[in-house]
């Protein structure tokens, strides 16, 4: 069976790991995994691969996301987001749109955030999320995030409308929390989408209950044309037994008369048998065997 993507609008309510079960269910594939958890209460984009293009997800994981949602302001949760148990509540404030901004500033570039307690990071070889539901005393440690873009839409009374552009890695809810530290008011995000992973858009996304065979994006369409190298069959089969000599001799720079940066990505492919393909990556100088036998 073909391997490729999925793309699907979760709904709110359902837990990402409950989409990929379904899809899985649905069809009978053999394998199916997602790109990035979305949390249960948000909605949007999960790009979910199948089959053997789950060995692809890392080249869809680093790379840059949008969201739109809205951060509530005057109340604080342990959660971060609105569906956690409210810690402190405040009304006596009042914003104007050029003091959002003034805030939003600070969030631009690389930034450093202490991730929510409700989040899939690994404490001690445990779920953050686990322990926290187990009210186990713990502390998250700060990690880097990078926001490219953050564009406030709209102030209404106590909700920023927002949309944001940011690396894989950078917690919203983080945001959220922080911009009404910031501010000096208590605050959590409210409502959360995601508009974009990667190429993929949720305009082009369905629904679970609304997906069929057909929407299935193949494994190599997440790659531009200029990133596809054809070789033949026998020096696929070099490859995919990891010849190191032949690749290292392999004229790919003469292929495409261009020069390749670090962390270049080709993928590979034969003319007459698409079975056998793979992905090469430029690590140190030289071309690596990323993934074999998509």
């Amino acid at each position: 069976m073909n391997s490729g993507f999925f793309l699907i609008d979760k709904d709110e309510g359902v837990s990402s790991a409950s989409v990929v079960s379904k899809l899985k269910k649905k069809f009978n594939f053999k394998k199916v995994g997602h790109t990035g958890t979305l949390d249960p209460f948000a909605t949007g984009l999960l790009v979910c691969p199948i089959n053997s293009a789950t060995r692809l997800s890392n080249f869809v994981l680093d790379t840059k996301k949008v969201y739109s949602g809205i951060i509530l302001l005057g109340k604080k949760t342990d959660s971060d987001d609105i569906t956690g148990n409210v810690m402190s509540e405040s009304s006596d404030f009042k914003f104007t749109f050029n003091d959002i901004l003034k805030i939003r500033d600070s969030f631009l570039g690389k930034i450093t955030q202490v991730p929510p307690k409700l989040s899939a990071i690994k404490i001690d070889g445990k779920r953050a999320y686990d322990k926290f539901r187990k009210n186990e005393d713990f502390e998250m440690k700060e990690r880097a995030g990078e926001v490219f873009s953050l564009e406030i839409l709209h102030l209404n009374d106590n909700e920023i409308s927002f949309r944001i552009c940011c690396s894989k890695g950078t917690y919203i809810r983080s945001i959220a929390r922080d911009f009404g530290e910031k501010l000096g008011v208590p605050s959590c995000l409210k409502t959360l989408r995601r508009e974009k992973t990667s190429i993929f858009d949720v305009k082009d996304s369905k629904l679970i209950s609304e997906v069929n065979l057909e929407d299935m994006i193949l494994w190599y369409k997440i790659f531009d044309n200029d990133q596809k190298l054809l070789l033949t069959d026998d020096e696929i089969n070099k490859l995919n037994v990891g010849n190191d000599v032949f690749l290292n001799n392999l004229s790919i720079s003469d292929s495409y008369k261009k020069k390749f940066q670090e962390n270049d990505i080709l993928y590979y492919t034969s003319s007459l048998n698409e079975q056998k393909s793979g992905v090469l990556k430029k690590v140190s100088g030289i071309w690596t065997l990323a993934v074999n036998g998509i």
